[in-house]
């Protein structure tokens, strides 16, 4: 199953017992979003290609006491960034789900590229920011966003990945030990955390790259150095490295990110990974 629609069909049920949980649509199709419209249509807003009016009418309804979820291509949450940066200060509680993390839309373009957007949204104060790395926890955390009372942005992988996580996995502590070894872990999330371990290395998923918990800190103290990989300019090893700092741990980060340019090379997720990390 694709993340997208585990964590929809979480929500989905949930919403079938709860009113209030609502569902905004950025024009944009998933299997379990067409049976959301068909068997929840009250709960359903379909506002077509215009994430800022979209994001406006969510924290309309997020102050009236609604839980809401917006749903959009991740490429494009980030024209609504004035309305995510004003919904951080005001405290709203707010999901927004953007599904298409890294380089899920390989071969479409740097326009579909969203490789600045955990910096962006770390920026936003009192957020918490999510990557799924399979549908498992996609699903998990979908259903850990019910009660939060915080504002949440949630970053899918587009298609199917392999499942390295239990069903019902409660994501609790922001980060999962999936493999140990002789070597330096890495520290990844979302796909690169399936391209790690397809190549050998031992790999920490950090699911929530925004608080980062402070037990990673702890554990990672165990290291003279860590790496950290990332489909980005650089937000998420900034986001180890600050965390690391704040928590006292004196700890050598080597970061490996994508180089500060447009990226046009062609090919497939593993192709342009090969070509740019």
């Amino acid at each position: 199953m694709q993340q997208r629609d585990a964590f929809i069909t979480e929500l989905y049920h949930a919403a079938e017992r709860d009113s209030d949980i609502v569902l905004l649509n950025a024009d944009f199709g998933a299997p379990a979003i067409d049976q959301w419209r068909e068997k929840l249509p009250a709960q359903f807003i379909h506002c077509g290609i215009s994430e800022q009016s979209m994001i406006n009418v969510a924290v309309g309804m997020a102050l009236s006491g609604k839980k809401v979820y917006t749903y959009c291509m991740a490429p494009f949450v980030l024209r609504a960034y004035e309305q995510l940066k004003l919904a951080a200060v005001m405290n709203v509680p707010l999901n927004v789900i953007a599904v298409g993390a890294g380089f899920s839309y390989a071969g479409s373009g740097p326009t579909h590229y969203p490789l600045e957007d955990i910096q962006a949204y770390s920026a936003l104060p009192g957020v918490q920011v999510y990557t799924a790395s399979t549908a498992n926890l996609a699903a998990g955390i979908a259903k850990q966003t019910l009660d939060s009372g915080k504002f949440n942005i949630i970053r899918l992988e587009r298609g199917e990945l392999p499942e390295l996580y239990p069903e019902n996995y409660a994501p609790k502590e922001g980060y999962r030990i999936l493999s140990e070894g002789p070597g330096i872990p890495y520290l990844a999330c979302g796909y690169l955390v399936h391209w790690l371990r397809k190549r050998g290395h031992p790999v920490i998923d950090i699911y929530r790259q925004k608080p980062i918990s402070p037990m990673l800190a702890m554990y990672l103290s165990n290291y003279e150095h860590v790496y950290t990989i990332e489909e980005q300019y650089g937000g998420f090893g900034n986001q180890i490295i600050e965390a690391l700092n704040s928590y006292g741990k004196k700890i050598r980060v080597f970061k490996r990110a994508i180089p500060e340019r447009g990226i046009y090379e062609n090919g497939n997720r593993d192709e342009l990974l090969e070509a740019v990390l």
